[in-house]
């Protein structure tokens, strides 16, 4: 049986005009099945002229999700983060990618005494040649069903915001 998973949006803003996108759709037959049934999504991460220019990977683990982004061609520095309500990022303000992930309805900030956004991420380190890697784990989010899961009817998207 193909179940098509809902579209999960990995997008990439740097700025007001220049951006990166990927949208992924999969099949659950397409999905790489470890022998614990973890969820695995990639996608490959393009710019607006579609030159690839970085992967993003998402594993399902027991407490949330693992995730990988490795890019290029970045401005050097950090850069904040996060996973966004709605998979679609139309550029050049990204807007349509609505705010921050947060059914649980927290306050901004992965540091916050009260509680973080569920999409609130660490940042990405991009080295002065303007590459940069992050591999994190967030227990806020899932690839399962329910409220958490970035696997919902309209997706989700994540951003690499221009600054952190």
């Amino acid at each position: 049986m193909k179940k098509i998973l809902n579209a999960l949006v990995l997008s990439l803003a740097l700025g007001l005009s220049s951006a990166a996108y990927a949208k992924m759709d999969m099949k659950k037959s397409d999905m790489k099945m470890s022998s614990t049934d973890k969820v695995v999504a990639m996608a490959q991460i393009v710019n607006t002229s579609g030159k690839k220019i970085g992967v993003a990977s998402f594993l399902s683990t027991d407490n949330g999700v693992k995730i990988s982004v490795q890019v290029m061609g970045l401005t050097p520095g950090k850069h904040g983060i996060h996973i966004h309500q709605v998979g679609k990022c139309d550029a050049p303000d990204f807007k349509s990618a609505g705010g921050h992930f947060n059914p649980s309805k927290h306050e901004h900030g992965l540091m916050n005494k009260k509680g973080s956004h569920n999409g609130d991420m660490a940042n990405i380190e991009i080295d002065k040649s303007g590459n940069g890697s992050v591999i994190m784990e967030n227990k806020m989010i899932s690839l399962g069903s329910g409220t958490n899961s970035l696997l919902k009817l309209d997706g989700t998207s994540i951003i690499i915001h221009a600054k952190a």
